[in-house]
């Protein structure tokens, strides 16, 4: 279907919408917004602050900083709506339009609340809607400019200083930052992980290919955000086509949606997930003793659940699941070797208890459902044994308050977890989700911990 987004304007204004052009910069050049960009600092569990380069040669091309920044004269939806009318979806903008904003006040406590302005509002999810399906791009580089990086490096170290773009420090762990030779991408669409429940028991796979003959792949289950009311697996689709093409095994999955369903089944549906995965580890030759979940927003809430009550006991375990203590897929779940989480909710016990904004999802208020608050609260369950961790947030969301990662941060540290926290400056809860380092420092913490 042809959708026509200007049919209502004014002629002079159809003429600019339809005019409209945004262009990246040249190669070799910087945009204004590139320039203005601050360095991340990461926070890790020594108590250091760091930054993280960015790898060498990447090129955002859907970056809210670069490519979708409007040009002059031209509101943000203006520009978006010229370069990507075709491309939108009414489905993802009637939902936009339709369900209310969910934010969380300092103290990480969930409420509604309306969002500040229409346009606001429909112009950050178009940016969802437009670039989640968009992967990241490699830059092209020129035989002379490779030379001239190499030669660039030899004269640095020759003269006793290192290429500080080489590696980059996190506490006491240093990382490489230099990408590693990109695979093909070979795609599965719609395999099916649990049945009866539709499409909300679907995923997708991305996977190098060819797959290699002598080794065996880490494999990284990714989880959807959406408010526990809406998303799909497809949102993930840039984050999961990086993953495979650095030699990664991404699988991206549905879950059962809220209210129809209410907590647990959602984090039932992520278990369900890695026993399908472990029940097909030979047909896409996946290594399980290396497995990885990322999850952004409320995906990352279903990811810090699922990894931080792993090592509890059954009766804890079983709080956040509609299985029953002597079933025995508990005994057949395989353990998650590293985490990496972006813009999670972790605490829902700071709530009022006379609140009722968590009802569609935990099905009361704090007050008549306190063992459900706090069984669906990640705060609530770290402990030591939990998996080698990265947060990642966004310094101004409002959405979900970067203190709550801070807390949650500091209570893995004090735990004894490997635990790092990376705040994005200057980025709300979507520009985080959308900004190329949220992916670069996945990648990078999966490299490290689970590459061998």
């Amino acid at each position: 279907m042809n959708i026509r987004h200007n049919e209502h304007l004014p002629p002079r204004q159809k003429h600019e919408l339809n005019s409209a052009e945004i262009k990246s910069p040249k190669q070799g050049e910087s945009s204004p917004a590139d320039n203005r960009r601050s360095e991340g600092v990461t926070f890790s569990n020594s108590g250091q602050q760091s930054t993280r380069p960015r790898p060498t040669g990447w090129v955002d091309q859907h970056s809210p900083t670069s490519s979708l920044m409007p040009p002059e004269n031209k509101t943000p939806l203006q520009a978006i709506a010229s370069r990507y009318r075709q491309k939108t979806s009414v489905a993802i903008l009637t939902f936009i339009l339709t369900f209310p904003a969910v934010c969380v006040d300092s103290t990480n406590a969930i409420h509604a609340t309306e969002s500040t302005s229409t346009q606001d509002h429909l112009t950050r999810l178009l940016e969802v809607a437009i670039c989640s399906d968009l992967p990241l791009q490699r830059s092209a580089e020129t035989g002379e400019q490779k030379r001239a990086q190499t030669d660039g490096t030899k004269n640095n170290t020759s003269r006793g200083k290192p290429d500080s773009s080489a590696t980059s420090t996190a506490g006491d762990n240093q990382i490489s930052s230099e990408p590693i030779t990109n695979y093909k991408v070979k795609i599965i669409r719609d395999e099916i992980y649990q049945s009866g429940v539709g499409r909300a028991g679907q995923c997708d796979i991305f996977m190098p290919d060819p797959l290699p003959l002598d080794s065996k792949l880490p494999p990284v289950i990714l989880v959807h955000g959406g408010g526990w009311v809406g998303g799909d697996k497809w949102n993930l689709k840039s984050y999961a086509y990086q993953l495979a093409e650095k030699g990664f095994f991404a699988l991206t999955i549905n879950y059962r949606h809220a209210p129809k369903h209410r907590f647990p089944a959602q984090v039932d549906d992520v278990r369900l997930a890695m026993l399908w995965l472990k029940g097909e580890q030979n047909r896409f030759q996946v290594d399980m003793n290396r497995l990885g979940m990322f999850g952004y927003s409320a995906g990352g809430h279903l990811t810090a659940l699922v990894c931080s009550i792993a090592n509890q006991n059954i009766r804890t375990q079983s709080s956040t699941s509609h299985w029953e203590t002597e079933d025995t897929r508990w005994q057949q779940l395989p353990e998650v070797q590293a985490m990496c989480i972006g813009g999670p909710p972790c605490n829902f016990q700071s709530l009022p208890p006379d609140n009722t904004s968590m009802k569609f999802f935990l099905g009361d208020s704090r007050r008549n459902a306190q063992a459900t608050y706090l069984a669906a609260s990640p705060l609530a369950h770290v402990s030591k044994g939990d998996p080698p961790t990265m947060i990642i947030h966004g310094e101004t969301d409002i959405m979900v308050p970067m203190k709550g990662s801070q807390i949650f941060h500091d209570a893995q540290v004090a735990a004894g977890i490997d635990s790092q926290l990376k705040i994005l400056p200057k980025q709300g809860h979507f520009l985080t989700f959308l900004n190329p380092e949220t992916a670069t420092q996945m990648i990078l913490h999966f490299q490290q911990h689970l590459i061998r």
